[in-house]
Order: C-alpha cells, then structure tokens, then sequence
C-alpha cells in the first residue's frame, strides 16, 4: 500500500471514489481498510472515509501501533478485525524448533 501513495498522491482518492460507486452500484455493502505498511498507512486510509472496517495484526511486537490505530478506528466507527494474534506464524516456527512434526497439531497450538 505504502508503494501504491508514494507513486500515486491520489491513489486514496481513486479507492474511494470506486468504494462509492461499487456501493451505489449495489455491488459491495461494506469496503476494510488493510495494509502491512504501519501506522501512518492505516491512519490515512482511516481518514479518506472510504472503509467501514480494518484488518489490523493483532500481536504483542504491534501492540502501540495497535492502540493508536484501534483508538482511531473507534472514533471513526469502523469495526476492527484482528489477524496474527499473539504472531501464530512464528508459533509454527517454534513448533518445528520444538520437534512437533505434525502439522495439524501445529495449527491447533495457537488456538490455545
């Protein structure tokens, strides 16, 4: 996302211009703001007005940028959706460190 603003200042605004028109189109009821590019990122995506909802990684090497970015989705009345809680991709990585093979296994460990 961060790429796509640096190349293009408008690129918010074509987002938004074509979350309207999918809208008004009938086509979508709802647009969500996400990205991997931080906080400043979600902040301006938060601000065009085009997004009912985020994803946001939800785990504790995020938890500032979360904050901040939770407090200002609220404030805006967007849903928040959290992924990567508690970083379950590095738990499969300490799994396999750990010698459990079973992959399976490994997938229910961060549902604990």
């Amino acid at each position: 996302m961060q790429q796509a603003l640096d190349a293009d200042r408008e690129y918010l605004a074509k987002i938004a211009d074509n979350v309207s028109r999918l809208r008004h189109a009938g086509l979508i009821r709802f647009a969500s703001a996400d990205t991997f590019s931080g906080e400043a990122t979600y902040l301006r995506q938060y601000a065009s007005g085009a997004f009912n909802s985020t994803f946001i990684n939800w785990n504790p090497s995020e938890q500032a940028m979360a904050e901040a970015v939770v407090l200002t989705a609220a404030q805006r009345g967007m849903a928040v959706l959290g992924r990567e809680a508690l970083m379950k991709g590095e738990l499969f990585a300490m799994a396999e460190d750990a010698g459990i093979a079973d992959r399976a296994l490994r997938a229910r460990l961060g549902d604990l």
